[in-house]
């Protein structure tokens, strides 16, 4: 008979069974993993858990039961601490307490509210307990920078820079600081119930780390269906912050115990969220930005008014002290001061400036906010008796971009504008901008009309590259300022709206914390959806919210302890880490060949081309169709098992000359005839490049700001000319854009570093 509950949760280390290479932690781990991917329901969790059992020779110690396996992620989690609330009056009510001290009503089922927080301290101290993360949080001391004066990261940010000096409190190597950022989701379409996550990240690990679900930390939950009362939900977080501020101390992997202090640095959300946080007016009132006093003003549309911010260049800036100020005077007085309602819990929080410190994220001011407003207002049919209306050539946008094909680094492929645009998510629209938009508008667009809005897409595109200098800084904000100045006679003053206005803020973010990838919510609102796929149902969400919570907070510390092997390579493609792709052979630092590959026969142009390359004596040659290098994927154009891609256009450098071109093949050319080559003989690695000649074309014409996309020029595609590229010189992938059978456009991406 299978073991019952209390013998599997005593031997948690035990093998399952006799012979069986598997403990049940292990086995636990990866059920757990199993049902997250594929969304299992409590009721498809329990018959998965029988059905193992039923595969497992008895005697064995396998859960059978839905609460056995609950029990034991809640031994692991971090705890959840609900914390309740008067459903009328908002009154904390912690305790047993059966009466509201201050409306006075009974505190029963109907009448008391509930937000869960995740203590922050707990998922800390399971955090240092991982060696790969106390090592990632040294990344700041070591990083290798491309340009030493320029802005990388959050690190070069002038508002991080001023907490690292001799006696900064970022100088201790011990020492964190922290992003946050919160939204509200929806969870269910037949109500209005919505959750509203709390996260935190760390800003000293790397950023491919620190954006990491297992490396986020929770500050907890806020649902139902009201929006958060953030006086009460950052309560319990920003007393966790100060705890973490004075010293926590933690024991290491080696059992070295350290004080760790940190603080809360800066944070980022959407404006709806922003004006919750910070307790001020919403976007569409007066005073309703975060970052300057302009008041905007309401002008009247055709169904009734509209809040608008009109160009100003100067407006008078907000800062911590005033904003402090503000909220106390509001407070007192009963009435909203310059936009504030009160005061903020978040600036007793942050132990830096609150209002330099609330970021405007780029996703949403920028991809959900203004390209879309943009894509609405050229092609949406309520707009065509305007000058600016594309509704007429509707059509023939949508064959110049579904004609395109993306590289694998581009999440989604093009959707037609006219079946799909009010659906486009924030990636596709990103896609757009920078992408797709200039070549597919040119020529269709009117000039005044093209050339402003290559304004916008030059300067986000330089304000979210790698690597940002002090002089891009002043030319992006050169491009917006003069995109935003043009907008209102081009479009309409209606059109003003704050995203509008929020453009001529991001400029300075960028040189307080770093590129707008940094602080981009696209890897939260990952978070944020798979949260949601959690749910099964309407039935008591709070307790849903509880055991998911309980089991996610479980996650990273059980990978840890998994050892290397099948277990734990099934735990982590569980988990959305892909596996290294088979056959595969080290070229060089970072860069791999994939696939199998084939001994050929090179032809004289080829040969041609190899001669001029190197003047090695080859002897063997042998083929292969794809590569990693640095993580992105090559795949040539013989490489045909991918149809709706394009993951070989590349640049490549040629006697330092920068030049475009498409990947036939790779090949591997050795000087020796056997099937593995000996130390004698060093192989090399080429691509066999068609080349793709540039062509002057200028896509702008101003005048003022002499715009010009750089990252976007025109290719020649009818030259059937080859060149030999050794692999390391093969510097990005490209999106490629065709016109015509003989030309094309290529655009490079802003950054390698974010993904959509």
């Amino acid at each position: 008979m299978t073991a019952g509950i209390h013998e599997a949760s005593q031997n948690i280390d035990s093998k399952l069974f006799d012979g069986c290479p598997l403990t049940v932690a292990e086995s636990l781990a990866m059920i757990l993993l199993f049902s997250l991917r594929h969304h299992l329901t409590g009721a498809g969790l329990a018959d998965l858990l029988t059905l193992v059992s039923l595969h497992c020779a008895l005697p064995n110690l396998c859960a059978r039961s839905t609460f056995f396996f609950q029990k034991h992620f809640r031994h692991l989690k971090s705890p959840v601490v609900f914390h309740k609330y008067c459903s009328f009056c908002c009154h904390p009510t912690e305790g047993s307490i059966n009466e509201c001290k201050v409306c006075k009503r009974t505190l029963n089922d109907e009448n008391v509210s509930y937000f869960i927080e995740c203590p922050l301290i707990t998922q800390l101290l399971t955090l240092f307990k991982r060696e790969d993360f106390v090592s990632d949080l040294q990344h700041r001391f070591h990083r290798r920078k491309k340009n030493d004066s320029n802005y990388e990261d959050i690190y070069d940010g002038e508002m991080y820079k001023s907490h690292t000096t001799a006696d900064g409190f970022l100088s201790d190597k011990n020492n964190i600081s922290l992003m946050w950022y919160t939204d509200g989701v929806p969870l269910f379409k037949s109500s209005k119930y919505s959750m509203w996550p709390l996260y935190f990240t760390i800003n000293e690990l790397p950023f491919s780390q620190r954006m990491m679900k297992e490396n986020m930390l929770f500050g907890g939950i806020w649902y139902g269906e009201a929006k958060p009362l953030f006086h009460l939900f950052l309560k319990p977080s920003i007393e966790s912050l100060q705890k973490l501020y004075e010293g926590v101390d933690v024991i290491l992997p080696d059992g070295e115990t350290k004080k760790v202090r940190g603080f809360l640095l800066c944070g980022t959300c959407d404006l709806p969220a922003k004006a919750l946080v910070l307790n001020m007016t919403q976007f569409n009132g007066k005073h309703g930005c975060a970052r300057c006093l302009q008041s905007g003003q309401s002008i009247p549309t055709g169904r009734g008014t509209t809040w608008v911010y009109p160009f100003e260049i100067n407006p008078r800036m907000r800062n911590h002290k005033e904003f402090v100020t503000d909220g106390k005077k509001a407070a007192e007085d009963g009435k909203t001061m310059n936009g504030v309602k009160g005061p903020s819990w978040l600036s007793l929080g942050m132990k830096t400036d609150v209002i330099r410190g609330t970021l405007i994220d780029y996703m949403h001011c920028v991809l959900l906010g203004v390209t879309r407003k943009l894509l609405h207002l050229w092609f949406d049919s309520s707009h065509s008796r305007h000058p600016y209306s594309l509704s007429r050539v509707l059509n023939q946008v949508d064959e110049r971009l579904l004609a395109i094909k993306p590289p694998n680094f581009v999440t989604r492929t093009p959707r037609s504008i006219k079946l799909h645009c009010k659906y486009w998510k924030a990636n596709e629209c990103r896609a757009w901008l920078f992408f797709y938009s200039v070549p597919v508008l040119f020529g269709l667009m009117n000039d005044t009309y093209f050339s402003h809005y290559c304004l916008l897409v030059e300067s986000i595109y330089i304000l979210n590259m790698e690597t940002i200098s002090k002089d891009d800084i002043k030319r992006g904000r050169q491009l917006i300022e003069h995109f935003c100045f043009m907008f209102s006679t081009l479009y309409g003053p209606e059109h003003m709206t704050a995203n509008m206005h929020q453009l001529l803020h991001l400029t300075e973010c960028v040189r307080d914390f770093g590129p707008l990838w940094v602080f981009s919510c696209f890897k939260f609102e990952d978070m944020n959806g798979q949260i949601v796929q959690m749910f099964h149902g309407t039935k008591k969400p709070e307790l849903q919210i509880c055991t998911h919570l309980s089991t996610v907070l479980s996650i990273p510390l059980m990978l840890s302890k998994l050892s290397p092997g099948q277990a734990k390579d099934f735990a982590l493609r569980m988990q959305g880490v892909k596996k290294a792709f088979s056959k595969s052979e080290k070229i060089s630092t970072g860069t791999w060949r994939i696939g199998c590959m084939k001994t050929f026969q090179l032809s004289d142009c080829v040969r041609h081309c190899l001669q001029k390359e190197s003047s090695s004596d080859f002897t063997k040659f042998q083929k292969f169709l794809r590569i990693t290098k640095h993580g992105a994927l090559f795949q040539s154009k013989q490489y045909l098992a991918v149809s709706r891609r394009n993951s070989h256009t590349i640049i490549y450098t040629h006697n330092i000359t920068r030049l475009c071109g498409q990947i036939e093949y790779f090949m591997k050319c050795c000087c020796c005839n056997l099937d593995v080559c000996t130390d004698q003989c060093q192989p090399q690695y080429f691509a066999v490049v068609q080349m793709l000649p540039i062509i002057p074309c200028q896509l702008v014409n101003d005048d003022v700001t002499n715009c010009n996309i750089p990252h976007i020029f025109k290719v020649s595609t009818n030259v059937d000319e080859y060149e030999v590229v050794a692999i390391d010189n093969i510097l990005s992938l490209c999106v490629f854009m065709p016109v015509s059978n003989m030309q094309a456009y290529i655009s490079t991406a802003p950054n390698t570093c974010e993904s959509d």
